[in-house]
């Protein structure tokens, strides 16, 4: 599986550039960042798609469908410990279609938060551990 390497930044993803390239994800980092944090920051994930990112309209599998229920909750909630344990499970799902195809056979999601409007989500799926930071705007 190979992407566009697709990173965090204070204002929302970014592309990174080498030697004039664009570098390359060989793995499923990118794909993970897309599931997490890649619908329209709109749609909390529910039965209602009224904001739902519009390439969604196309996929008739709800599995492959970008909802970012995890954006969503970064995004119309304050950063306490109760959100983060919310954001665990939506974490899950957002990243349930790991598992359609036998990709990954097991997953756990840990969010912490060590300083004010900073969110660390570690996401272990089998053996691979993904890391990301997020700073949530005030």
């Amino acid at each position: 599986m190979s992407d566009v390497y697709l990173f965090q930044t204070p204002n929302d993803g970014d592309i990174e550039f080498k030697d004039g390239d664009i570098t390359i994800d060989s793995g499923i980092r990118t794909a993970a960042y897309l599931s997490l944090f890649g619908g329209n920051n709109n749609d909390g994930g529910f039965d209602d798609t009224t904001f739902t990112w519009w390439a969604n309209y196309s996929e008739t599998d709800n599995d492959l469908k970008y909802r970012s229920e995890t954006q969503y909750l970064l995004d119309t909630e304050p950063l306490t410990s109760n959100l983060l344990r919310r954001i665990e499970d939506a974490a899950e799902r957002d990243l349930k279609w790991f598992f359609r195809d036998d990709i990954f056979q097991s997953i756990k999601v840990y969010a912490s938060s060590q300083t004010i409007n900073r969110l660390e989500l570690t996401v272990l799926l089998d053996d691979l551990e993904l890391i990301f930071v997020e700073e949530i705007n005030g």
